[in-house]
This record gives C-alpha cells, sequence and structure tokens, in this order.
C-alpha cells in the first residue's frame, strides 16, 4: 500500500455538488429513486472514474477492488435508504473520531449529510448516485485500510525512526476482506480488543475535555533547562505556572530566574515530583500536559495497537514500554508490571536508545559472562585500563584471545590503539557484573536482550533512560519465573537458588558462579513499543509520559507530510 490518502475533498465536493445543485426537486434529467437501475452501473462507473482522474486522487486500492469487482459497485447506493445500513454508517463516521484515525471531517460530514438527504427527496441524478456510492466506498475502504494496518506499517517504522520488526506477517487483502460487502462486519470489529477497547474509551473522554486554553511548546524538550539558562520554551513555562496558581513573575520573558526556579519547585512538590527546580523532561511534559497533547498520544497509541494486532503473540508476552521504562509480564493472571532501565536519549555523539522490536526470549542465562561490545570495549574499557592497570583486576575483567583467556601482562598496551585491539573484553560472572545474575536472550541481530544489573539505585529515578541499549530489569527474578513457567521443576528452581530464596541440594548439579543455560520448554515472545499514553494495570487508570525518544514527534511531522493532521 504507497497511498492511504481519501479522495482530495475540495475538488471532488465540487464535482458531485455540481452534479446535485437542481436535482433536489426533479427537473429534467433527473429520475425517481426506486428507478434507478443499478445493474447498468458498471460503464458508468468506470466512465465517472474516468472523469474524476484529472480533478482528484482516488487510492490505487479502490480503483483495484473496482475493477476487481467489474466496477459492480452499488454498495453503497443500494443500501442507501435502508435505515439499519444509515444507522450502521453513522454510528460508524461518529466512532473514528475516537479512534484517532486522520479521516477527512469534511468528506464525512458530506456522506452522512447525503445518507440523510435521501429521506427528504424522491428524486436524484444517476450520475450523482453513482459519485455518491464511489465517495462512500472509497471513503469505507481507506479507512478500514488504516484500521487494519495503521498509518505506518513495520517497513515506513524503520524508515522514520530506530525499529525493527522480526517476526514479518503479510499485509492484509483487502479486496478479500470486502467482497461480501460487509458493512456491519466492520462496524463491529472492535469487540474482540478490550487494550483497543480501554484506548477508545479514554480518547472519547478526554475528547470531550473542554480545549486547552494555554499554548504548548511545538517541539520536544532537547535538554534539561535549570538556573541561568535562556530558551524561549521558559516564556511558556512562566505564562502556564502563572495559569495554575503560582507565581506571579515580574517579567515573562525567556530567563531561567531565581524566582522562576523557586516557583517551579512548588509546582514540582505539589504535584509529587522530585522538587529539584529544574525543568528536565518529566516536569516539561506534566506542565503542558493538556487535552491536545493527550489526544496526539492516545491517536499514536490506538495506531500502534492497530499494528499490533498484526502479529500473533498470544494471550502470554513480555510487553516493554520504552517510553514509561516499565516491564509487563502478560499473561491470563494479573499482570506483573515493574520498572525498567532502556537506552539513553541520542545526543550529538551518539544514539543508544533501544530499538523497537518483536521476538521471542529462547533461553534465560544463569551467572552470565559479559562479553563488552566492540564500541564500549574500545571507547571506554581501553583507555581506562590504559591509564590504570590495575583496573581489569578491580572490575574482574578477562581479555579474551581466539577464544583463549590471556594474561593482561602479555600486552604490550603503549602500541595499540581502540582500532586495532586483537582481543576483546569479558566481565566474570557473579554479583558485580553488568549484567547481574540473570541474562534473558531474544533472538535478534542487534545485540539486545534484558538483563539484571547491579546498580540498583536507578530504578529509584524517574528519568531511567541510561543503558547502552539493552534493557535493564527492577525485578529479574519476576521475569525468570514468568518465563520459566511452562519449564519442570529442576529448572525453575534455579533462579530461585541464585537469588538466594531456596537452598541448594544435592539434585542441583551446578556449583559456584557456573554459568547454566536453561531453554524455555515454550520461548515467549517479546515486544519492545513505545507508547506516551497506556493503560497502567498496577493503578488501574491512564497514563502518560513524555516522548523521551521524539518517536512521537517524528511520526507526527510525517503525518502532517502526508496531509494527515492531528487537529484536536
Amino acid at each position: 500500500m504507497k497511498n492511504n490518502k481519501i479522495i482530495g475533498v475540495s475538488p471532488f465536493l465540487i464535482v458531485i455538488l455540481s452534479l446535485i445543485i437542481g436535482c433536489q426537486g426533479g427537473p429534467e434529467g433527473t429520475i425517481q429513486k426506486e428507478d434507478i437501475n443499478t445493474d447498468s452501473w458498471p460503464g458508468k462507473v468506470e466512465k465517472a472514474l474516468g472523469q474524476l482522474s484529472d480533478s482528484v486522487m482516488l487510492d490505487s486500492q479502490i480503483v483495484a477492488f473496482m475493477v476487481d469487482r467489474k466496477f459492480t459497485q452499488k454498495w453503497g447506493y443500494r443500501y442507501l435508504n435502508e435505515p439499519e445500513f444509515k444507522k450502521l454508517i453513522h454510528a460508524h463516521f461518529d466512532s473514528l473520531r475516537y479512534e484517532g484515525l486522520p479521516v477527512d471531517a469534511v468528506l464525512m460530514d458530506f456522506l452522512k449529510r447525503q445518507t440523510k438527504a435521501t429521506d427528504d427527496v424522491d428524486y436524484i441524478d444517476e450520475n450523482s448516485a453513482i459519485l455518491i456510492d464511489v465517495a462512500l466506498s472509497h471513503a469505507i475502504l481507506a479507512c478500514k485500510i488504516w484500521h487494519d494496518w495503521s498509518f505506518f506499517n513495520p517497513t515506513e517504522y524503520v524508515k522514520i525512526f530506530k525499529s525493527k520488526a522480526l517476526l514479518r506477517v503479510k499485509s492484509p487483502n483487502y479486496l478479500d476482506s470486502i467482497s461480501k460487502l460487509d458493512i456491519s462486519g466492520f462496524v463491529k470489529r472492535e469487540k474482540v480488543d478490550p487494550e483497543y477497547r480501554r484506548l477508545i474509551e479514554e480518547f472519547k473522554k478526554v475528547y470531550n475535555q473542554a480545549k486547552d486554553t494555554f499554548d504548548s511548546p511545538t517541539d520536544n524538550l532537547k535538554r534539561t533547562l535549570v538556573l541561568g539558562d535562556s530558551s524561549a520554551r521558559l516564556k511558556l513555562v512562566k505564562i502556564r505556572l502563572q495559569q495554575l496558581g503560582y507565581g506571579p513573575f515580574g517579567k515573562l520573558n525567556a530567563q531561567f530566574t531565581n524566582q522562576l526556579k523557586e516557583q517551579l519547585q512548588k509546582w514540582q512538590s505539589d504535584n509529587g515530583m522530585s522538587d529539584d527546580g529544574k525543568l528536565g523532561y518529566a516536569s516539561d511534559e506534566k506542565l503542558f500536559l493538556g487535552r491536545s497533547k493527550k489526544l496526539q498520544k492516545l491517536a499514536l497509541a490506538l495506531d500502534r495497537q492497530r499494528w499490533l494486532r498484526q502479529f500473533k503473540v498470544g494471550s502470554r508476552y513480555v510487553w516493554v514500554n520504552l517510553a514509561s521504562a516499565r516491564v509487563n509480564l502478560v499473561s491470563t493472571n494479573p499482570q506483573i508490571s515493574f520498572s525498567t532501565c532502556s537506552g539513553r536519549r541520542p545526543d550529538d555523539k551518539s544514539d543508544m536508545r533501544t530499538p523497537q522490536l518483536l521476538s521471542i526470549v529462547n533461553y534465560v542465562l544463569a551467572y552470565p559472562y559479559w562479553v563488552a561490545p566492540t564500541s564500549i570495549g574500545s571507547k571506554e574499557l581501553f583507555p581506562a585500563v590504559r591509564k590504570d592497570h590495575g583496573y581489569l583486576a578491580k572490575h574482574k575483567y578477562e581479555l579474551v584471545k581466539d577464544g583463549v583467556v590471556i594474561s593482561d601482562s602479555t600486552v604490550d598496551w603503549k602500541s595499540l590503539n581502540s582500532r586495532n585491539l586483537p582481543f576483546y573484553f569479558r566481565q566474570t560472572p557473579g554479583l558485580h557484573n553488568a549484567l547481574g545474575l540473570m541474562k534473558f536472550n531474544i533472538i535478534n541481530d542487534m545485540s539486545i536482550y534484558m538483563h539484571d544489573t547491579p546498580s540498583k539505585g536507578a530504578f529509584k529515578n524517574s528519568y531511567r533512560w541510561v543503558s547502552h541499549g539493552c534493557v535493564r530489569l527492577e525485578q529479574p527474578l519476576e521475569m525468570a519465573k514468568f518465563l520459566l513457567s511452562e519449564n519442570n521443576e529442576k529448572d525453575i528452581r534455579i533462579p530461585e537458588i541464585v537469588y538466594g530464596k531456596r537452598k541448594r541440594t544435592a539434585t542441583d548439579t551446578f556449583s559456584g558462579h557456573q554459568s547454566i543455560r536453561i531453554m524455555l520448554k515454550k520461548p515467549v515472545p517479546v515486544l519492545f513499543d513505545y507508547r506516551c499514553a497506556w493503560f497502567d494495570d498496577s493503578v488501574n487508570k491512564f497514563e502518560y509520559s513524555c516522548d523521551i525518544y521524539s518517536y512521537d514527534e517524528a511520526l507526527i511531522a510525517e503525518a502532517k507530510r502526508r496531509g494527515w493532521i492531528f487537529a484536536y
């Protein structure tokens, strides 16, 4: 699908309205509605499409659909006078706004008015009836394409930002999916997706709230702003704080003053945030989180949920939300949720964002070695060792060359540089290890996995995007128990022994800090997703997070480039 855009409305409406004007009272050239013979439409529909081709942009899917049906379209006008059909189509158009779909409101309103207008007239021009039919068919098909496959399919995600969908699925066959012309089935499509339904309900709730009375920044915060900084954003911050009852400020300028710091600290304290008096990502997000911003986040969350439905992840899977730095262990039982640490925000030097992916966890590794990636070995560890020759022993690293551990005393460190290292760095298993006591392997070609960490303090912070790209887990034992729940008792005991929850017995054959690979009896799907709006089961309400990786910002810009404006 190369182009999902609805018919260009202005010229399309001009064509249709010019055909309809003057036909409401039965002038010459019109016929009674019941006398319209739709069996004669194929040639006329083909001719109408030819007339429209120069003035409007027709989606290739609707043209293909019409050709496939030999131009015997007639599903719109055919049912136009049936009360049940009209009820369904009206409900469908009304519901689209709550699904965050970028449908053209003008076209939707036009089609609704036309279905209503047929109640009041006895005569209609046949060409007008054909064009109304084409418009209705095109609108419903375009909406179905969006609904079935989202605005941005997985290949487009890769182009727009760092991501990879590792389990591929075929694009749905749109022609087959509506060949039965089952409008009622299409309208009732959402009764089987509870997560989608929750998103729609939240969208509806926010949509019906009063519109924002404040101006928000048009871009994401790029860095934390502190006392003494200057930024045009700070003027909006002062105005917003005044609206919320903080201040007043003597000057609404772009300077970060002592008064702004004091008032920001008061607002942070009143809202249960760290009152550091800095404008960080969390403070900026909460300060400007209004109706418009929530609806944008929900619209993109709905889109991602539509995309996710194309993949058969089942009822038991791991869902990591990179935007909230949280992981959910999803099953038929109550969900377990806890914090994660994900990849860092990109800067001018590097991009360590954790990629979006969909794959499977295939084994758990207890007491893992950590092999430092080449980039970390050359840029961080090598300079540290040259500066302090005791660094390797202090942090329990080994040097491995051609699969064999070598002594650091045999290395001529002065003759080496970061680009020609003949060995790699490997950290021995134990509490000191960068991976902690557990690693959870994910099948992918980006060296991305989940793991324990000796740095537990980071999980207490609201800002947890601090890793090199992999995902650190606050509760690795819970993850191990979830993944191994279908393995035998011997396998399930190992993580509990590793974390001191069970004592070792004679039947437990491993010793010390020996690395143990436990293959999952049934691999578990894992989704690294990115949603700035999600339902948090632990607190039973919707939560919103900042667009930490600027992925939503990139998607909104792309949507606007395509002409899909999020006008809420």
